[in-house]
Order: structure tokens, then sequence, then C-alpha cells
């Protein structure tokens, strides 16, 4: 069916860290921005270490949260989008010399390539994935994230029964792609790339025309991540394979480990920090973002990649 409407998604966020939980509300208009922000330390029984490193979530674990979040934005709050840190999430390329048509087959083929990969009992994981481009090697890539089954189910859990429903659910970077990219390829004039240093992970993305073309995530904390290097192996690669030009396209920065612009280790790279002006927002949405830098995601996956 054509629907002539814009999906409806509801303007509330949650961002989840490791120790608490960012609830934001969008403010919609020409330029969107942050309406209200708040931010709540979690409980110290709200969650305990699952057996695949991540946390599950108990069952009123956001209950003060979203009462107090209710409170705050004066009425109801009955359906929200939340997104998780990357590093509660293994989100990397996969590439087959053929793929089934059918995404049942398919998603076999992935679970077979993940337990190669992996350790521990990936049908302990929930996974995701979607094809990007291949150029010029044959076969076909997926875009594909793992994630504990366990930790998502406590959210969704957690979030059901204290009368929020969760529509979306999703790694921050992905999030901020999904959410931002046309922005951000209109900031760039075209091919764009998007660097983000969270807690626990380093992420590295780059675009073209609304699909990834390049997708690598590290954990920093296993070993330290030298983002430069990162970054000119990823350029040299997206030159040879995808006919990038001579000078690297825009990098955007969006670093939750502590740095401030200018980076200066990235320094060659001209990088630019996430913020209203690039993203064409309200000053609102940086203002906020300065002070916690997971609320841009939590806002990110409210719009339609507007």
């Amino acid at each position: 069916m054509i629907n002539p409407f814009r999906p409806v998604v509801p303007p509330d966020a949650f961002a989840l860290t490791d120790s608490g939980a960012t609830w934001v509300r969008v403010a919609e208009g020409e330029k969107p921005g942050v309406a209200i922000l708040r931010h709540f330390d979690f409980a110290p029984e709200a969650a305990a270490l699952g057996a695949l490193g991540t946390p599950v979530f108990a069952p009123d674990a956001f209950a003060s949260i979203v009462t107090a979040a209710r409170r705050a934005a004066g009425g109801p709050l009955r359906r929200a989008s939340v997104v998780i840190p990357d590093a509660w999430v293994r989100t990397m390329t996969l590439d087959f010399d053929l793929l089934p048509p059918g995404r049942k087959e398919r998603a076999e083929m992935v679970h077979w390539k993940l337990k190669k990969l992996l350790p521990g009992r990936v049908d302990d994981l929930e996974v995701a994935f979607a094809e990007i481009a291949k150029a010029g090697e044959g076969g076909a890539r997926l875009l594909v994230s793992a994630s504990p089954r366990e930790t998502l189910r406590s959210i969704e859990s957690a979030f059901a029964g204290s009368g929020v429903r969760v529509g979306r659910l999703q790694p921050a970077t992905i999030a901020l792609f999904n959410g931002l990219d046309k922005r951000l390829a209109r900031a760039a004039g075209g091919d764009y790339m998007l660097l983000h240093r969270s807690r626990g992970a380093s992420s590295l993305l780059i675009a073209r025309n609304g699909h990834p073309l390049f997708y690598r995530q590290k954990s920093t904390a296993v070993d330290p991540i030298d983002d430069v290097q990162e970054i000119r192996l990823s350029l040299s690669y997206y030159t040879e394979t995808f006919g990038g030009t001579t000078a690297p396209p825009p990098l955007y920065v969006l670093d939750e480990a502590g740095g401030d612009t200018p980076y200066p280790e990235l320094e060659t790279l001209a990088p630019t920090a996430l913020g209203s002006e690039v993203l064409d927002a309200d000053p609102s949405l940086a203002l906020h973002a300065r002070a916690h830098p997971e609320a841009l995601a939590a806002a990110a996956s409210t719009w339609e990649s507007a």
C-alpha cells in the first residue's frame, strides 16, 4: 500500500548507558531540538550482569524513571524509542559468495558464519541484518548486528511493565545513521564518514546515498583503538573499492568518551563535531548533547532521517 503520511514516530526516546538512562523528548519543527531532557542514575538493583557480559534489567528497573519522565512531561508517555550502547552489540560486515533470496535461508547462513566468528552461544543472540553495497569484488555483503537476547528482552519487558511500548531498539551508531543520514549527506555534499566514540567501543561508518558503504566497530575495552590508523585504512579501502576521490569525505565525530573538539590526533582529517549547525537543528540539541552526548543518538532515533 502507498502511505501518503509520514511514519508515526513517538517524540520520546531513552538512551541507556552502563550507569543510567537519559530521557529525551524531541521538539518537532523546521529545526528539531530537545524540548525536555532528564538523566537518571540506575538503582543498584536495577540490573545484573548477564551470561554474555551485558546487563539484564529487573522487571521494575525503569519504573521510577518512567514515572519521573511522565511528571516532567505533564502528560502521557506510552511509546518510546530506546538506544543502547554499541558495546552491548556486535556490529560487523559479513561477506558471502552467494546469498539465497529468502530471508529465512539468509538468516541461517548468517548464524552459521557467526558461530565461526564469535565466542559463546550464537543461539543466545538476537541477530538483525541488511544487505549493503559490495563493489567490484563479487558476492554480497551484509551489515549484521548481534545482541544478547536476554538483554534486549529485559529492556522491552521492563519498559512494558511501566506502561511504555518500545517501538525501536537500536545500537547508538545505527540510530545516528538512520536518523541523521540525510542531514549529514546534505552537510557533506555527498559521501561522509561518521566516527562514534563511546564507552567500550569505537565505531566508524562511511555512507553514500542513504546506504552504508563501510562499517567497522572495535572494542576499546579489549585494546586501545588508534582511530587515526583505522580511518586511514578504511579510506584506502573506500577509495580503491568504491571510487572515492583523492580528498577524503568529511569526517563527523561524536565523542562520548570524554574528548572535545578539535580532536588533535585527527587534525589532518579536519573532523567536525556533530552539533546543531551541521545537523541544521535547533541550538538546544547541541546544548543538551554537550552535557549528555548519548542524548544525540536518542534524539536521532525519533527522526525519520529528514
